[in-house]
C-alpha cells in the first residue's frame, strides 16, 4: 500500500486527503469551522471525517469497527441519504 493524497470535489470546492500506511486524515476542506481537518489521523476501522459544508465523508474501513452498532447506523442514515452527498471510502 503506497501512501498518496487524494483530492475529492464537492459542492464548495476540494478536500484534500492523506492516506498512509494504517490511516489517514483529511489535510484541508474548503468549510469554514475546519472540524474535519482538526480530527486528525484516522486510525481505527468505523472512524470518519465529516466535512459537512462540503459534503465530504471520509470512514475507515476493514478490520474490526471500534463504534457502536446502532449508533452508527443511526448517524450513518442521516448522514448518507442525500443524493447529492460525495463519500471518500479509502
Amino acid at each position: 500500500n503506497e501512501d498518496r493524497t487524494v483530492s475529492v470535489t464537492g459542492p464548495i470546492g476540494n478536500t484534500v486527503i492523506r492516506i498512509e500506511s494504517g490511516r489517514a486524515r483529511v489535510v484541508s476542506d474548503p468549510g469554514p469551522r475546519q472540524y474535519c481537518v482538526r480530527q486528525g489521523w484516522l486510525t481505527r476501522p468505523g472512524e470518519m471525517a465529516l466535512c459537512a459544508p462540503n459534503h465530504i465523508s471520509l470512514t475507515l474501513t476493514g478490520g474490526q469497527p471500534t463504534y457502536e452498532s446502532m449508533a452508527y447506523n443511526m448517524l450513518r442514515r442521516l448522514i448518507l441519504t442525500p443524493d447529492d452527498h460525495r463519500i471518500a471510502r479509502l
